[in-house]
């Protein structure tokens, strides 16, 4: 991806000389942020748009804020960043008063998202999958199966099922959201190879050998959308030789980290 320094984006940001989309994402590459750039860049975001007047960037740079500090292990802090977000968001869009819930502007649901998985990464299941539940369902009647909040949402409440290990409860949800993204999407995409990634996870935890032909898929084509050095594509590999060392074809598994 394109590099930078991290103190010079995060002056441009704080003069408003870059555009919000240049917050989320490298004008080089169109990649996304990560690691401490994309900390930095949240930061940036949120520091630019912090004022005593609510408003939906507000809204938006706080969710950018804590999905950073979700990625980067600091759950506490994010958490108490993601229910910020969440009040602004009700108050700025009215969501607290609304009467027909079918109309919860998307920033809400998003945070709603976001909350969900920090409770479910820190094991508050209870919590977790109330607020899960309710995002996909709101997710499916207001804007149906093939919208990505709702894949996402399918995706989301799926690991927190894998995690509880309920493995045939995550599975259905996580097939579905794997097939919608490869219908919708195509599988050269990186929202689809994060589905088929989560499949694939599931697959391997229930000990279903469909595991390893769909993970020599996500390898492959994490290496064409991102390189074979990228992290994700490691952990991919990683992942690919780990299951095929689980089911003793051992000659094939540890090549794939030479």
């Amino acid at each position: 991806m394109g590099w930078y320094h991290l103190e010079c984006l995060a002056t441009a940001a704080k003069t408003s000389e870059l555009t919000w989309r240049m917050y989320q994402n490298c004008s080089t590459c169109n990649q996304g942020w990560s690691g401490q750039v994309c900390r930095g860049m949240a930061e940036a975001a949120h520091a630019n748009f912090a004022g005593p007047v609510e408003t939906e960037m507000q809204v938006q740079a706080g969710l950018m804020l804590s999905q950073a500090m979700f990625s980067d292990g600091d759950f506490v802090e994010a958490s108490e960043c993601c229910a910020e977000a969440l009040n602004v968001s009700m108050r700025v869009h009215g969501d607290a008063q609304a009467a027909d819930k079918t109309q919860i502007h998307p920033d809400t649901i998003e945070a709603m998202a976001i909350a969900g998985m920090i409770h479910s990464k820190i094991h508050s299941f209870d919590i977790a999958l109330q607020m899960q539940y309710g995002v996909l369902n709101t997710c499916r009647r207001v804007n149906g199966n093939e919208d990505e909040a709702t894949m996402r949402a399918m995706e989301n409440l799926g690991s927190t099922h894998g995690r509880m290990e309920n493995h045939h409860l995550a599975l259905p949800l996580l097939q579905e959201a794997s097939d919608i993204s490869r219908r919708v999407r195509g599988d050269e995409c990186l929202p689809t190879l994060s589905a088929m990634g989560n499949l694939g996870s599931s697959l391997h935890a229930m000990g279903d050998k469909a595991a390893i032909p769909l993970r020599e898929k996500v390898v492959a084509i994490s290496r064409r959308l991102l390189g074979n050095r990228h992290p994700a594509t490691l952990t991919h590999v990683a992942n690919l030789a780990i299951t095929r060392s689980e089911s003793g074809d051992h000659s094939n598994a540890f090549p794939l980290f030479d």
